[in-house]
Order: structure tokens, then sequence, then C-alpha cells
């Protein structure tokens, strides 16, 4: 099915470049996201020092990385709030090439504030592309904030991410291990080898979360159909949390509290909003949703004035026509009705026109995952999901498929 990509590339985005060596050399793009497969925590995990995390990540893909800095919350994100941990240590590691470790903050443990944040920085070089391994060590016994990633290393086989209860951080192989909780940097910016080079901060709810899209991944690790699409260009950080409303993010991102901070932290080139299933199912009147939207889009443009922002069009939410039989054709399904899902076909069309600041593309995921524009039923490929809202793999691999992303 012929998916129609809106929009074009926007104003230039302004983090500027520095010239390196004489007569017009090499220049690069300094200090934006480096590194795929990075987000905020949306749980908090008991654990029992040490304890080591393996994370598998793609530089960027436009030059080689350099300078990285590696940002720890003290927090996680619970919907329309935070909950900060009480602080915890930990020491990390960048593992490039596999069993080559180079310390992060010069060998020093790495101490997170309760319901803060912390930047620290890593020496290492790494070839535009190239993938590259976090391992982080848990140093205090407690409850620390978690990156909670749906697809779960043991199932994949192509994904090394894994875990240990033991102080692996420079030393041992780590093999996939059945987790979908890990720790580490939320953030992983790095100055980057190459003029204008871009990066995506992904917010957004449990979609872009990844929900759904457990059983593999996109060709660099990426789960959910944001992800997969965004990072075959460009990497991309996620801030998203399962049921969050647009209304609830804008509050968050507006103010002065933890989710504030790290947003205003976050050093990009381009925002993707996804939000908005939940302000529907929650019954959101469509002037309420697009009063959410334009507030989040006053704060992207606050932050990052240059900022190129897309907006993606809503997808389905059905339901089993005959209980118990599953998703497993067009006919099986019925389109939902709760909350105010009836202004889907209006939202996506006021999408589809163009908000005020939206510069960017309008991503036209809807289309991808219906059997037809305004449908409001899951296309195949069957069964396509598990309860009517979030798409299984092959679905998610379907719809990055059907799109292109060129902002």
């Amino acid at each position: 099915m012929p998916v129609i990509a809106f929009g074009g590339p926007g104003p230039a985005f302004g983090l500027g470049q520095i010239a390196l060596g004489q007569g017009g050399g090499a220049a690069v793009t300094p200090g934006i996201i480096a590194a795929n497969r990075t987000q905020i925590p949306t749980a908090g995990a008991a654990r029992t020092a040490p304890y080591t995390s393996r994370r598998e990540h793609y530089a960027h893909p436009s030059g080689e990385i350099s300078n990285l800095r590696l940002t720890y919350l003290g927090w996680y994100m619970s919907g329309a709030a935070t909950t900060a941990s009480a602080g915890y240590t930990c020491k990390s590691f960048i593992e490039y090439p596999a069993g080559t470790f180079t310390p992060v903050n010069a060998g020093a443990d790495v101490v997170v504030p309760a319901g803060g944040q912390i930047e620290v920085t890593c020496g290492v070089k790494i070839p535009a592309g190239a993938r590259f391994w976090e391992r982080t060590v848990i140093l205090t016994t407690g409850t620390i904030p978690a990156l909670v990633l749906p697809a779960v290393a043991s199932s994949l086989g192509g994904i090394s991410d894994g875990f240990a209860a033991s102080d692996l951080g420079n030393s041992g192989s780590m093999t996939g291990s059945n987790t979908s909780q890990y720790h580490g940097a939320s953030a992983i910016h790095a100055d980057i080898a190459a003029a204008g080079a871009r990066a995506a901060a992904l917010l957004g709810d449990s979609l872009v979360h990844g929900q759904g899209d457990t059983t593999g991944t996109g060709a660099k690790g990426s789960s959910g159909f944001v992800a997969r699409l965004i990072d075959a260009v460009m990497p991309s950080v996620k801030i998203a949390y399962p049921g969050q409303r647009a209304s609830q993010f804008a509050t968050l991102i507006s103010g002065a509290g933890p989710v504030a901070t790290f947003f205003n932290s976050v050093r990009v080139t381009d925002y993707v909003i996804e939000h908005g299933v939940n302000d529907l199912i929650q019954s959101s009147t469509q002037e309420a949703l697009d009063t959410a939207y334009s507030s989040i889009v006053a704060t992207i443009l606050w932050v990052k004035p240059s900022a190129i922002i897309h907006q993606t069009t809503l997808t389905p939410r059905t339901s089993e026509a005959v209980e118990g039989t599953g998703w497993i054709s067009a006919e099986a399904q019925v389109e939902k009705t709760d909350g105010t899902w009836s202004l889907l076909d209006v939202v996506n069309a006021a999408t589809r026109a163009r908000r005020s600041g939206i510069n960017g593309q309008i991503i036209d995921f809807a289309d991808a995952a219906m059997t037809a524009r305004d449908s409001g039923i899951w296309g195949g490929p069957y069964p396509v999901t598990g309860d009517g809202t979030h798409p299984y793999t092959a679905k998610c691999a379907a719809m990055a498929a059907a799109l292109t992303f060129s902002p």
C-alpha cells in the first residue's frame, strides 16, 4: 500500500559546525545524540550490587563519534509524574571493539543524584555506524531506575544485550539474557566527524516504547515501528512512557521538574511527536488534544528554536469481532468506540493538514497500519496484534518498510 509522506526538510537546524584543519578541512557536528537505543527509565528494578548490564548501540552513521558524554538519571517516569530513586553509584565502560574497554568518567565511579541527572565523559572514538556496547555495573543495592527494552535479548539472537549478577564491567563475555530491564545512560551525546549530522528525540507512549514488538528488532536493534523507521536514518533517544497522554507530557516538559531538565539537556536536531492515542482513550476533545500539541511544540521551540518537528498520525485500536478468536484478519476486528475514539479520523485529518509549528514531515503510520485510509482496522500481516492496540513485530517491520523518512 503506498503511503504518502508529507512535508519538507524545514529550516536549518543550527547546531553549528567546527572547522578542523587548514584550507577548508573536515567539519564536525558537536555534541548531539550519537547512538541509538537510549531512553528514559520507566520502572524501578530491585538490584543487589554488583549487577552488570550490557546494552548494544550503533554509532551515528554520518561520521566517527568522539568525546562521548553519557547522561544517567536518578528517577524514572510514571505517567503524569516521576519517581525518584534514592540515588545510586555505578561504574561504566564503553566496549569497542568487542572485548576492548574504555572507562567512562576516567574510571571513577558515577554518582547519580536522587531525582536528578549527571553527565560524564568517555574518550573513546568509534567509527561511523559501528556497533558498540555500554557496560554499566550497579554498585548500590536498592531500587535502581531501569531502561525497559521491550525486545528481550534471549529471544532475538542478533541482539547482544545481557546482564550478570556480578561485576563484568570490563571483563568477561556476556551473552543475550532473558531480561527487559537494563541500566546505564539515558542519552549518549558525542561530536560527529561530519557537517550537519542529525539526531532525533522520539516523544510518545507505549507505541514509541515498542510494546508488542518483542520477537525481533530493526536492523540496528530498534523496537517499535517509530524507532525502526527513524533509526534507519539517524540515531534517536526515546522520551516515552506507556499509557501517557499528550496533555501529561506537555505539562512534564514545560515545568521545572526532572523530565523538563532532561528534555532541555537532550541535544538533537529533530523531534517526532507520536502522542495522542491515550488522550482519545481518556475522552479528550479535539480542542484539548490540539492544545496539548501546541504546548509541546512551543516547548520544543523554546528549547531549540531551529528544531525540525515531525508528527505521526494515530494508529488504530480494535477489538475481536468474536471474543477469543484473535486479530487474524480484517473481518475478525471491530473498531473501538470507548472514550472519544470516534474522533480518530478527525484528529488524523488535522495532522495531515499540518498543525502550526509542525515544520517537518507528517509520518503517516495510520495509512501504514490500516487496511485502507480511515478504515480503523489493522491490516496484515496477520495475526497483527494481541490486544488490538500494539502491533506485533511483523507488523511493526511492515509499517516501517512502507514509509520513507526523508526529513
